[in-house]
């Protein structure tokens, strides 16, 4: 093979990108400043000051960027707890204070 296959209509991770193209890119930088809003008391002043990613020499780079990664397929990963684990030394569980040491057995996809 001569190099790398491209299949038309199929992102880098092999999905479709027909579900993803939808998004408008405005969205997620409006998300993203509103996030930074309510999270770190950030002003308009403050996320369009020059430099900022929001600023005017610098908004057309992020849209963009939003734009590929509303376009690029989102992976969920899930850790469930399956179970919890006491130490057993010589008959008895350790730590009779209430600070058993506790192992954590779980899957993570």
């Amino acid at each position: 093979m001569d190099g790398p296959v491209a299949v038309a209509g199929v992102n880098s991770n092999g999905l479709s990108n027909s579900l993803h193209s939808a998004i408008d890119p405005q969205l997620v930088v409006d998300y993203l400043s509103n996030i930074l809003r309510a999270t770190l008391g950030a002003t308009e002043n403050d996320l369009k000051v020059a430099g900022s990613l929001f600023g005017s020499e610098k908004i057309s780079e992020t849209i963009q960027r939003c734009s590929r990664f509303a376009q690029d397929a989102q992976a969920a990963s899930i850790c469930v707890e399956k179970e919890v684990v006491e130490e057993v030394v010589n008959g008895d569980i350790t730590g009779d204070t209430g600070n058993s040491p506790q192992q954590h057995v779980g899957d993570f996809n």
